[in-house]
């Protein structure tokens, strides 16, 4: 997974130069372990906020978790946050629970919803200065087959990755026009040299993408896992 957070950083991330003082935004976006640190914390410490003016930002998954912890501080801290999240209910409890913002529908596991997600914020936001990836979903151990996005991939794959990896393309313009900044909320589980991303602790089971023949094989119920 870290070959595909690399890929995106790489194409998305714009360095920022020339930049105030007070609104300096991180010069790369950082995937960081959510276990490892208070979830305000965590995003705090990747935008940089504690010296920043007021920033236009975007957080998927903003309705619980570290999304939902994360916006009401941003919020406080007078900034303007971007609801996008699964669906028009979700948009309104995260709106709810962080005390404002702007309520948007963002399906990750349906791309045509992640476009029409990022056409009507480009058009209607000329400038965006973060974006956050931070939605995500867990596959349930007691499922008997696969949860698949409506595009056909595996959901975790589909949200997590592709959804993301769609979203922060399309976004690109935007984000450059501002010299904005990708922020990644990741976990142990990507992580193959982690407990958490090996099979009881095996290192030689460590998370990997193998040669990501998984992906090319939607049709006809293909492959689940991302190495085929």
């Amino acid at each position: 997974d870290r070959s595909v957070q690399s890929a995106l950083l790489q194409k998305v991330t714009t360095r920022v130069q020339s930049q105030p003082r007070t609104r300096r935004l991180p010069r790369r976006a950082t995937p960081c372990n959510a276990h490892h640190m208070p979830p305000t914390a965590l995003l705090l410490l990747l935008l940089g906020l504690a010296r920043s003016a007021a920033l236009q930002i975007a957080i998927t998954g903003s309705n619980s978790g570290i999304g939902a912890s994360a916006s009401k501080m941003l919020l406080e801290r007078g900034h303007s946050v971007i609801h996008a999240c699964r669906t028009a209910e979700a948009a309104a409890e995260a709106v709810a629970l962080a005390g404002g913002g702007a309520p948007m529908v963002c399906d990750l596991a349906d791309l045509q919803s992640v476009r029409r997600f990022a056409a009507s914020l480009s058009a209607e936001a000329p400038a965006l200065d973060v974006l956050c990836l931070n939605a995500g979903v867990s596959p349930s151990r007691k499922a008997e087959v696969p949860a698949r996005t409506r595009d056909g991939f595996e959901e975790t794959v589909g949200v997590n990755h592709i959804g993301h990896f769609l979203l922060a393309s399309l976004l690109e313009p935007v984000l450059t026009r501002s010299e904005g900044t990708v922020v990644v909320t990741a976990s142990g589980v990507h992580d193959p040299d982690a407990p958490g991303g090996t099979v009881q602790g095996d290192p030689a089971t460590g998370a990997t993408l193998g040669d990501l023949s998984g992906l090319g094989a939607v049709d006809g119920g293909g492959a689940v896992m991302v190495d085929g």
